[in-house]
């Protein structure tokens, strides 16, 4: 969760991460994921794919927003407006590959 002090931003410092057995193949860009466990096939668009490698247990969602930021090349004024919609749209990411079972609770 963000919140606003002062004109800035903190952003959340949990730090997710992926379960091992998940199959994964770059296609230029985006991704294929297989999860064995479930046998569920799951696509990643460009944006997914960044937040499914920094699901490592050493990235917190604030280094993913700043992630996908760079990504965008948004400047800090576009950061500064975005940081909360990024951070939603990361949280609802990582929120369904929870329940596909893809990344540790």
């Amino acid at each position: 969760m963000i919140r606003q002090d002062k004109g800035s931003y903190e952003v959340e410092r949990k730090a997710p991460c992926r379960k091992g057995a998940i199959m994964a193949r770059d296609l230029d860009g985006e991704a294929i994921l297989y999860n064995p466990e479930t046998r569920q096939v799951h696509i990643l668009n460009k944006a997914a794919l960044l937040v499914w490698q920094l699901c490592d247990g050493q990235h917190s969602i604030g280094d993913m927003v700043a992630a996908i930021a760079d990504l965008y090349s948004l400047s800090v004024e576009e950061r500064e407006r975005g940081a909360i919609s990024i951070e939603r749209d990361i949280q609802g990411i990582i929120h369904d590959f929870e329940i596909q079972g893809m990344i540790e609770k």
